[in-house]
């Protein structure tokens, strides 16, 4: 059985859009924040292939959840 993690937390900052190699690997760094405890937070995802597309909708301010 595979386990999940979610991670909730603001868009901080969304990254360029980097093709690496020939083969075409797409990658793009979205920066979350989130505040725990009185403490904040800031959580980098690398999202690769098919989920680089899908920060297109992304905007500074979004509240997102993410699985991992």
């Amino acid at each position: 059985m595979k386990q999940f993690y979610k991670f909730e937390g603001e868009v901080y900052d969304i990254l360029d859009l980097k093709t690496i190699g020939n083969k075409g690997f797409r990658i793009r760094p979205v920066i979350l924040k989130t505040v725990t405890g009185g403490w904040t937070d800031h959580v980098q995802f690398d999202c690769v292939y098919d989920a680089a597309d899908q920060t297109e909708s992304l905007n500074k301010g979004d509240l997102i959840e993410v699985e991992f």
